[in-house]
Order: structure tokens, then sequence, then C-alpha cells
């Protein structure tokens, strides 16, 4: 699952540091709590809102999948 948010990232034009590939192993590990405590500038909020979209990205071996719903004609 990492190397696909990888690709997700490079593809999105977002160049990951080595601390965000640690924290990206966490956030994608079944593990329910993650603290991240670093300081201003250095890419939290990049990395985090790439990681909100990232199961929304078309793919391979996604844990969740963004259903359309269908319109009900009454």
């Amino acid at each position: 699952m990492t190397a696909d948010f990888v690709k997700f990232c490079k593809l999105i034009d977002l160049k990951l540091e080595r601390w965000q590939h640690d924290v990206v192993e966490e956030a994608l590990s079944p593990r329910r709590e993650l603290a991240v405590l670093v300081p201003r500038g250095n890419g939290k909020t990049s990395m985090m809102a790439a990681l909100g979209l990232f199961p929304a990205s078309p793919g391979p071996a996604r844990r969740h999948r963004v259903r359309r719903r269908e319109s009900r004609a009454s």
C-alpha cells in the first residue's frame, strides 16, 4: 500500500521526505491512532491532505472504495 501511495504522490507532484515515508507507513498500517509532532513548514498538511485523497484515487489494492450513489427516481 505504501508503494501505491508513493506513486500517487509522484502523480500529484508531491515529493516526500524520509520522515514522511515513515509517517505514511504507520498511517497506512492497521493501527488506529497516530500522533505526528513536527515543526511548522515541514509538509505535514500536504502529506495529510494526500493521505486523505489517496483512498479516493483510482488504482489497484485500495482498502477503501468510493461509491457513487445512484439517484433514485420516484
